[in-house]
């Protein structure tokens, strides 16, 4: 069974029809380009995104691979942690990243 929802969430993850990544990695490029130096949480991320961009994917853990994207393509580095502001998180730690 567990084997099951582990193979249903990887296939959600991956496709992009869906899940919009290389329409979200390819604007998170745009915006870090121009936002040398500043701070922010995948939360600020993902709500920036949904604000000025059309498609909001329907498996919200594509942001994740979105960060890990730029975050191997050296455009943001890791500084600290914060607490999460979306509620239903109850203020577990998230990463803070700045752009290079």
């Amino acid at each position: 069974m567990a084997i099951q929802f582990l193979e249903e969430a990887l296939h959600s993850v991956t496709l992009p029809s869906s899940n919009h990544f290389d329409k979200i990695l390819a604007w998170c490029k745009w915006w870090v380009k121009g936002a040398h130096g500043q701070t922010f949480t995948t939360e600020r991320l993902r709500s920036v995104y949904e604000l000025s961009a059309n498609g909001i994917p329907v498996e919200p853990r594509v942001y994740g691979a979105v960060v890990r994207s730029l975050l191997s393509a050296d455009l943001i580095e890791p500084i600290g942690w914060d607490e999460s502001k979306n509620k239903q998180a109850h203020k577990r730690p998230i990463r803070v990243w700045r752009i290079k």
